[in-house]
């Protein structure tokens, strides 16, 4: 088994396959005219996008993918790289056999059997047909069916996901994901139910009875006192404000010397009486 030869037509193939698909930011086989890659004389061709690591994983996981690069005893091969507008690098390998060439280990699957992008008929030639995509059941889930020759790669790319995406789905091994013919892939799980919250009524608290409030009442009105004018009695003394000074003196000895006339009086009618038979 020889090395491919690389070939000046299937570089310029290859290459604008490329960027016919950065062009349009999508995986195809088919030209921008709408031919396939049989109309151009290539055997078996190879696509992907991504980090070159990736893609060349995603072909050597499946054996269709496989026999384009190791399937054949000899041949020429060609390939070619563009990026997008978003950085994304689209990826394209066309192989065309020799005439004397002899496969290998390459199994080509029944007439318009669907193979990861490829369908090869009986004879071996390479036609473009698409993964069939499935509609969702009631509850939202997909599963899908792996066709012979499909990878987790095809059919990531067919349902807009990722193969992390399917491997973490249906729980496959993360360093050697490998699915099989007619193997249910699950590749999206059934709708998550929206929990809708119940309103609960949370009562609200007794109204408070007011108490009575006291009215404050108006003062009684009490009676007032009103002064009444009254005669000032006479005194019964006469005025003595003329008893001043000397005048004042003069009237004490007046007075003294009436008394002790008055006392000697009545000693002296008393002593008289006295005396009579």
């Amino acid at each position: 088994m020889t090395p491919y030869e690389i070939d000046g037509s299937l570089m310029s193939l290859a290459q604008a396959q490329s960027e016919y698909q950065a062009s349009i930011s999508t995986l195809t086989h088919n030209r921008a005219d709408g031919t396939g890659p049989g109309a151009a004389g290539i055997t078996a061709e190879n696509i992907a996008y991504g980090p070159i690591s990736r893609a060349m994983a995603s072909w050597l996981d499946d054996q269709l993918h496989k026999d384009t690069l190791l399937g054949f005893t000899s041949g020429y091969v060609g390939a070619g790289m563009a990026a997008d507008e978003n950085g994304t690098v689209y990826f394209t390998l066309a192989m065309r056999r020799r005439s004397d060439t002899t496969q290998t280990s390459f199994i080509a699957p029944p007439a318009a059997t669907q193979s990861g992008g490829t369908t090869s008929t009986g004879s071996g030639t390479p036609t473009v047909e698409p993964v069939l995509t499935v509609t969702p059941q009631k509850d939202g889930t997909i599963y899908h069916t792996a066709a012979r020759g499909q990878t987790l790669w095809d059919i990531a790319i067919s349902y807009g996901l990722t193969i992390v995406d399917l491997v973490t789905l249906n729980r496959l091994s993360p360093s050697n994901p490998i699915i099989y013919e007619n193997q249910e892939i699950l590749v999206q799980a059934s709708y998550t139910p929206t929990v809708t919250p119940t309103i609960t009524h949370t009562p609200l608290p007794p109204t408070r009875t007011l108490r009575p409030t006291f009215t404050p009442r108006a003062p009684r009105l009490t009676n007032t006192i009103t002064p009444t004018l009254t005669a000032t009695p006479k005194p019964l003394l006469p005025d003595v404000n003329f008893l001043q000074g000397d005048s004042r003196r003069t009237t004490a000895i007046l007075l003294i010397t009436i008394c002790g006339v008055g006392l000697l009086v009545v000693v002296l009618t008393g002593v008289f009486k006295k005396r009579k038979p």
